[in-house]
């Protein structure tokens, strides 16, 4: 009799939720990844804007950069003799040159590969040094206290539907 009455006991104490407290939960639980799933889209859609954002910026730092200070252990447009500077204006131009220790080098953009290429004694080929260039300008300063070369340079970079794109621009005086 004893072990019967415990068993009942046992039953009475063993609860399960409610129609109305698992209706509760889940209305819960619904409005909580309702106001979620925005935020957590709009996220990944600000952090795959950005990243394009910042490829592009990437890009054109790094073309300019190299336009100015060489490739590898190359000269740049920074180390050009003035008297040596061949500008070959243009969509696609380029730019001839010797440094300072008198190798010739040369610069130059295919608008129509979307790249800036490098042609010097320490490349055996032309080596690219800008990927998906969109626009590039270089043009002669002679005016004002010194003269040198404008270079402009546009990026641009897309990934599924965001694109992005950057400008630097850079003055290069000549050293002599």
């Amino acid at each position: 009799m004893n072990a019967g009455l415990d068993n009942r006991e046992a039953r009475a104490n063993v609860r399960g939720c409610t129609l109305t407290e698992i209706m509760v939960a889940t209305s819960v639980f619904t409005l909580v990844m309702a106001s979620a799933v925005p935020t957590f889209i709009m996220c990944q859609r600000s952090w795959a804007l950005t990243s394009v954002q910042l490829q592009a910026a990437q890009r054109s730092s790094a073309a300019v950069e190299r336009l100015v200070y060489g490739v590898g252990l190359q000269y740049g447009l920074r180390s050009a003799v003035s008297t040596t500077v061949v500008l070959t204006p243009g969509v696609d131009w380029s730019v001839a040159y010797r440094d300072v220790v008198g190798n010739s080098n040369r610069f130059r953009y295919d608008s129509a590969a979307r790249q800036l290429h490098y042609d010097g004694p320490g490349a055996a080929r032309s080596v690219v040094v800008g990927k998906s260039i969109t626009a590039a300008t270089v043009s002669n300063s002679l005016t004002g206290i010194s003269s040198g070369l404008w270079i402009r340079v546009t990026a641009g970079t897309t990934e599924g539907r965001f694109s992005a794109s950057n400008t630097m621009t850079t003055f290069v005086a000549y050293r002599n």
